[in-house]
């Protein structure tokens, strides 16, 4: 009886002890993943009486362990770094309830919208000016405890922001003018030769530098000066 080597076997076998790995590592940690983030000026007859404001949504999968009770906050330091401002997130929509389960393949949605914002929130807002300086984070909370953080304007977002303009700029060297209707209208029709990917940072500081938020700051600046 000869023993030999048999290159197949080892790489199947291989194979399982790796996908035994990975399946062990989603019992036993917290794995979230961004799968998209957006800013946006939009309205909507329901919400705000009617008139227009900025939107900020992440939107989040839960790849690992079941977490309950989650929350989400914006983190980041002071321009003098004197202390550490946490803005909360509303949870805007969830296949989870805020208050229960949010199990592995679930996928929740943070948000802010600026007419929800006090005041002193939107002034706390524009405080931030340089994520990656601030040590800008989203923060994720379970049952009050902290599970896992994801960096703003780190080396991942300008990465991305990098790809993002690329991105832009190659749909755009494909996009084509449709005519449609009676009587005819241009419209530009796009397409996604290359993903465009979230990116924290943009989109956070696009939602903050935006005049709905710095209108409701100014608000309590002339609240405090009355």
């Amino acid at each position: 009886m000869q023993l030999g080597f048999d290159p197949i076997t080892f790489c199947i076998a291989l194979l399982a002890l790796l996908l035994t790995y990975m399946e062990c590592r989603r019992n036993s940690r917290v794995i979230l993943e961004v799968l998209q983030t957006r800013c946006c000026f939009t309205q909507s007859l329901d919400k705000n009486d009617g008139r227009p404001f900025s939107n900020f949504m992440i939107l989040m999968r839960n790849s690992g362990i079941s977490l309950h009770s989650v929350h989400a906050v914006l983190s980041f330091r002071e321009p003098n770094g004197a202390s550490r401002i946490n803005v909360p997130f509303q949870v805007r929509s969830s296949h989870a309830s805020a208050a229960g389960e949010f199990a592995r393949g679930m996928i929740v949605e943070f948000g802010l919208k600026s007419y929800s914002l006090r005041p002193f929130e939107a002034s706390l807002l524009l405080s931030l000016r340089c994520p990656r300086i601030q040590g800008a984070t989203v923060a994720i909370y379970s049952q009050e405890f902290f599970v896992k953080r994801f960096r703003i304007g780190g080396m991942r977002d300008r990465i991305l922001t990098s790809w993002n303009r690329l991105a832009f700029l190659i749909n755009g060297a494909f996009a084509t003018h449709v005519k449609l209707g009676r009587p005819a209208q241009s419209i530009l029709r796009t397409r996604e030769i290359m993903r465009l990917q979230p990116a924290l940072d943009t989109d956070v500081m696009n939602f903050i530098n935006s005049s709905e938020v710095k209108s409701i700051a100014a608000h309590s600046c002339a609240n405090a000066v009355n």
